[in-house]
């Protein structure tokens, strides 16, 4: 069973203390990379008013740092627990030298 699935145990030894950390920490660091790589990436291709381009144009230069923190918080996500973390309206983009990024 995988551990982010996994109960805690009734505490009764020390080694139960350890293994439900170990199974509460597990759970937490793959809730919180979900819900940051939800947030990113809800923020460029789900916002509320702006286009994805008119929301990596603002960012500039920083906006192929930006998408890559999201690219990697997606396949660390994924590694975890396959195809967990896919962003409902993505799309191809380019991210050129400067660190600009277009819509393909």
């Amino acid at each position: 069973m995988s551990i982010l699935k996994q109960n805690l145990n009734p505490e009764e030894t020390r080694a139960d203390k350890a293994v439900n950390m170990a199974i509460i920490f597990s759970q937490s660091a793959f809730s919180e990379t979900q819900r940051c790589y939800e947030l990113m990436a809800n923020h460029i291709w789900n916002h509320q008013t702006l286009t994805a381009a008119e929301v990596l144009s603002a960012l500039g230069t920083s906006a192929g740092e930006y998408m890559s923190i999201v690219e990697k918080l997606k396949a660390a996500g994924n590694g975890i627990k396959a195809n967990s973390l896919i962003a409902s309206k993505e799309q191809a983009y380019t991210t050129a030298s400067d660190g600009t990024v277009t819509i393909d």
